[in-house]
C-alpha cells in the first residue's frame, strides 16, 4: 500500500492487455475475478468492456479509496488464499497479476483456491516476473549473491524471479491444461535488470510522453 500509495493517480484505460486478452476467451458479460486487483485498473478495463468482475485484494486502505473513486465496481476486502466468500465454480476467468511470486512459502493454496472458484472449462491467467535473457546471463557471471540460511530475512521479503518454464509445468500439476504464454513490459525488464541505466530509463518509463512511448513500444 506505501508504494501503491504514491501511484493513486494511475491512468485508468478503457483497454488494457487483460480486457484485450480475455475477449479472446470468453464473451462479454463473462464472470471474471481479478485476485489481488490492486489499484484496480484491470477491473476497471473489464467493467468498461461488459464483462462482469469483481476484484479481490487485501489492502484495505487501497480498496476504501476505490470504493470512493469507483462507486460502480465490485470491488471487495478478501484473502486470495482463502476465498471463502466465493462458491466453487463461480467465475469464467481467473486472473492474478504480479502476485504469485510474492509468496515466501509458495503459492500452493492461491493455486487451490484459483482452480476451485473458477468453472470447469474457465480460464486462469498469471503474470509473475521470469529469468529473463539479461538475468540469466547474470547469473552465469556470478553477478548475484548465493543466499545462506543466515541471509534469509522472511520478514522483508518482497519476490522471486521464476522460470517460466517450471511454472507452466507446476501449474499444469492441478489439472490444468496450458494455452497461451505471452511475454509483457520487456522495457521494465530491461530497465531494473541493466544497473548503470536504470536510472535513465526510471525517467523514460515513468513518463508519458511521445517520445517515451515510442521508445517503450520499440523496446516492448
Amino acid at each position: 500500500e506505501k508504494i501503491w500509495s504514491q501511484n493513486i493517480s494511475s491512468n485508468y484505460k478503457d483497454h488494457t492487455y487483460v480486457s484485450n486478452f480475455t475477449k479472446k476467451y470468453i464473451n462479454k458479460g463473462g464472470k471474471v475475478l481479478e485476485a489481488g486487483c490492486g489499484l484496480g485498473q484491470h477491473v476497471f478495463s473489464l467493467h468498461k468492456n461488459d464483462f462482469n468482475v469483481t476484484g479481490v485484494d487485501y489492502a484495505t486502505n487501497t480498496i476504501k479509496f476505490l470504493k470512493d473513486k469507483f462507486p460502480k465496481l465490485d470491488i471487495q476486502h478478501g484473502n486470495v488464499e482463502n476465498l471463502k466468500k466465493f462458491n466453487s465454480s463461480t467465475f469464467d476467468f481467473y486472473w492474478s497479476m504480479g502476485l504469485i511470486e510474492h509468496f515466501f512459502y509458495g503459492f500452493e493454496k492461491l493455486i487451490l483456491e484459483a482452480v476451485r472458484v473458477t468453472k470447469n472449462g474457465g480460464y486462469l491467467g498469471f503474470t509473475f516476473p521470469t529469468i529473463n535473457p539479461i538475468r540469466r546471463a547474470k547469473i552465469k557471471l556470478g553477478y548475484y549473491k548465493k543466499l545462506t540460511k543466515e541471509d534469509i530475512d522472511i520478514e522483508n521479503f518482497y519476490q522471486y524471479a521464476f522460470n517460466d518454464k517450471k511454472i507452466i509445468k507446476e501449474l499444469k500439476s492441478y489439472n490444468l491444461e496450458f494455452i497461451e504464454k505471452k511475454y509483457l513490459d520487456a522495457f521494465k525488464s530491461f530497465k531494473d535488470d541493466i544497473d548503470f541505466l536504470k536510472l535513465p530509463l526510471q525517467k523514460i518509463y515513468s513518463s508519458n510522453n511521445v517520445y517515451s512511448k515510442i521508445i517503450k513500444k520499440i523496446i516492448n
